[in-house]
């Protein structure tokens, strides 16, 4: 029974890692190139009222384009999702929360389940099926708690 709910917690957390990359990297691609490029996304930061809306509108495109390679491949997979969880709660904050709730308005709900998501990485790690898993092996992940 131990292994097979060690195999399971596994191949959710790879399945979990490789849904957040998938989404994150439409994202970007859609930020660079969908819906008039990364300036009409600047805009919209500026709009908001964010510091440097061109910084932060390439910086999300870079994070959610490379992030999502490194979170697919399960490399790095704590730092990334760090950088991610940090993004989707500063789009809540900053974009999202005067809305409400709900998507459908434009409100947090999609950025909430996101960075989420990203945390329960920053939690647990990539999981045995990762580079990183590959590259440093079960001893370097349990040193951070909660490593499976």
């Amino acid at each position: 029974m131990k292994v097979f709910v060690s195999i399971s917690q596994n191949v959710v957390l790879l399945l979990a890692r490789l849904t957040l990359a998938v989404v994150a990297f439409v994202h970007g691609w859609v930020r660079l190139g969908g819906d008039g490029g990364i300036g009409v996304y600047a805009d919209r930061l500026a709009a908001a009222g964010l510091p440097w809306p061109s910084v932060f509108a390439w910086g999300a495109a870079v994070l959610e384009l490379g992030g999502a390679i490194f979170l697919a491949f399960g490399i790095g997979v704590r730092i990334i999702a760090a950088a991610f969880a940090a993004e989707f709660i500063m789009t809540i904050l900053w974009l999202h929360w005067p809305v409400g709730f709900s998507v459908a308005a434009g409100g947090y709900e999609y950025a909430a389940v996101m960075a989420v998501l990203a945390l329960v990485f920053v939690a647990f790690g990539g999981g045995s099926l990762s580079v990183d898993r590959l590259l440093f092996g079960r001893k370097r992940d349990n040193r951070r708690a909660g490593a499976v």
